[in-house]
């Protein structure tokens, strides 16, 4: 039963990172897309504005790849975990005792 808990536990986390890179990504494009506006405008300040986005698609880019690799570590540790309990029930019962302390 806990390893069912658990592997419940994980799969909503993983499908909370999906849902995040997903956002990122559509702010991405929703980024270019209004750079792409506003370099074709005649806003007399579109250069600026321009470099600003361009900024932020980069920034927007950069969060992307570190979520991605911070949620495959994640991943990769709870595989871990989710190993250790099945091998070792009696360790569940010592990692439940000490954060219980």
């Amino acid at each position: 039963m806990d390893t069912k808990i658990f592997a419940c536990m994980v799969e909503e986390d993983i499908l909370d990172e999906r849902q995040s890179v997903l956002e990122i990504m559509e702010a991405e494009i929703s980024t270019r897309d209004l750079l792409i506006l506003v370099r074709i405008s005649k806003l007399g300040s579109k250069a600026t504005v321009a470099a600003v986005l361009v900024e932020l698609v980069e920034e927007l880019k950069k969060a992307e790849r570190a979520l991605q690799k911070f949620a495959s570590k994640v991943r990769g540790l709870e595989d871990r975990l989710d190993c250790l309990i099945q091998r070792n029930p009696p360790g569940l019962l010592t990692l439940r005792t000490a954060s219980l302390q």
